[in-house]
């Protein structure tokens, strides 16, 4: 009788210590999603300050890597004739840390200008590939798509991103960013301005991607995320024409370019990326450090 008893009362005291050992492993274990509490929070917050939130809130905040990166290893004479098709009656100049490729296009002329990562050019004659009228935003992706095939072998996990209307560029603006294990690569970018007859300029920037780094970094939630987008807004006197609206967040990989040095390698760090609307403003893209919680200019 004493031995059963002695039995019983072992197995509730194993069953009592793993109850206390699952409790303390749960409060030591980091917690890498936001709580209801913190969610209200950032609510209130918002309402308070008359920002409306037309986005879903990203939850989740593991810690990540960053991404080892360097400038592009494809050569002028490539990216050129991967936009010219040939090099036969193109002019090359070259003006300090830049190079211009220049080709004739019937009465007006095709320019390329190439620096370090980022490439610009200019079509003399809008390029028109097998769409010949532009009329609406379907036509605008597809003809895009069109293009980034015959440049595809140099500037490949480009996926759509965004198409806007500006009168001023031209009726389309086309983006594409880059993806890297899932991620967007926000500073990694082709942009495509689009006119009724064709491509009228392309935009890129693009580095080679070297891989991750060895070490993880905290990622802050997305409340103090959004008390650094409060403060921007300030800054820049958002407030003062009223409606603003928080209308994309999400979690993307960034090269700030004003903290790089050409032919070096940097980093692309893990940021938040808000898309934000302000009355009587074009809209605003806001890049905040996911690790330090700071703005990115530039």
């Amino acid at each position: 009788m004493n031995t059963e008893r002695a039995k019983n009362l072992t197995i509730i005291f194993l069953l009592i210590l793993n109850l206390m050992l699952i409790s303390l492993l749960y409060v030591m274990t980091p917690r890498y999603s936001i709580t209801n509490r913190q969610e209200e929070a950032i609510l209130t917050l918002l309402n308070q300050n008359n920002i409306a939130l037309n986005a879903e809130l990203i939850r989740e905040f593991r810690p990540m890597r960053s991404l080892m990166v360097s400038p592009s290893t494809h050569s002028v004479e490539a990216i050129a004739e991967a936009f010219f098709g040939s090099l036969l009656d193109v002019q090359v100049l070259e003006e300090f840390d830049r190079v211009f490729f220049i080709r004739e296009n019937g009465d007006m002329v095709d320019n390329l200008e190439i620096q370090d990562s980022f490439f610009h050019i200019i079509f003399g004659n809008p390029w028109t590939g097998s769409i010949y009228n532009i009329e609406n935003k379907k036509d605008a992706i597809s003809l895009s798509e069109e293009f980034l095939k015959t440049i595809d072998h140099l500037f490949p996990d480009f996926v759509f991103y965004t198409i806007t209307e500006d009168e001023h560029w031209g009726d389309f603006i086309v983006e594409y960013r880059r993806v890297y294990s899932d991620y967007i690569v926000y500073s990694d970018f082709i942009r495509f301005y689009i006119d009724e007859f064709g491509i009228i300029e392309i935009d890129c920037h693009y580095v080679n991607i070297e891989g991750f780094d060895a070490v993880q970094r905290v990622i802050r939630p997305i409340d103090e995320a959004l008390y650094s987008l409060i403060f921007e807004l300030e800054e820049l006197g958002a407030f003062i024409f009223g409606d603003i609206a928080i209308e994309g967040i999400s979690l993307v990989y960034y090269q700030s370019i004003a903290g790089s040095i050409e032919g070096m390698a940097s980093i692309a760090m893990p940021c938040y990326k808000f898309y934000v609307s302000i009355y009587g403003w074009p809209r605003t893209t806001v890049i905040i450090d996911a690790a330090t919680v700071t703005v990115i200019r530039g």
